[in-house]
């Protein structure tokens, strides 16, 4: 979780589309942990941005 938090702290401080890609993968179906990724995302207004890689509780 400390990782990921990092990268999408990366990605909000610097939206580029190499840094998308890195959450993105990190919100891969097969990725543990997902219902926490997907809270921090929810957390930090990012739900619009990823909402095709946030398939877990759909």
């Amino acid at each position: 979780m400390i990782e990921f938090s990092r990268i999408v702290n990366k990605f909000i401080m610097n939206p580029t589309p190499q840094n998308r890609a890195l959450v993105a993968g990190e919100l891969a179906i097969d990725k543990e942990l997902l219902g926490f990724k997907y809270w921090m995302i929810r957390d930090f207004a990012l739900e619009e941005e990823f909402r095709n890689e946030i398939v877990w509780n759909k």
